[in-house]
């Protein structure tokens, strides 16, 4: 992975090195989180999270998302859309009866903490 906005251009930094690098998680934080994720990128492609898939299709509204079928997307890079028009790559770590809570891609900030209603959701696509 290449660096990011905060003048780490041109240097190759490790998963750990990008998350300590604002001094948001300690080294211990991080491997406690290691532990939660399942890496498979001998078997997969990196995601480019900077590129969106295509929209999915539009059908009947509903009033929110069923909570056991975005629990599916537990710990799966998954790309949400929703009602307002935002969309964005997340990686959700908790569902609820009513809300997500999980890591959200910002393109200036990278992964930030973050969590809304199932309500807010329009359709999602796990990967």
């Amino acid at each position: 992975m290449k660096g990011n906005e905060k003048g780490y251009k041109n240097k190759e930094l490790s998963a750990d090195e990008l998350l300590m690098a604002d001094g948001d998680l300690t080294k211990e934080q991080i491997e406690g989180l290691k532990s939660l994720i399942v890496f498979t990128d001998d078997i997969l492609a990196p995601i480019d999270f900077n590129t969106r898939p295509c929209s999915p299709p539009l059908s009947e509204e509903v009033a929110a998302i069923d909570p056991n079928a975005i629990r599916a997307c537990l710990f799966r890079y998954t790309y949400i859309w929703l009602r307002n028009g935002q969309q964005f790559w997340f990686y959700p770590t908790y569902v609820g009866r009513n809300s997500i809570a999980g890591w959200r891609w910002r393109q200036h900030a990278g992964w930030t903490y973050f969590g809304m209603a199932l309500r807010q959701i329009q359709s999602f696509q796990c990967y």
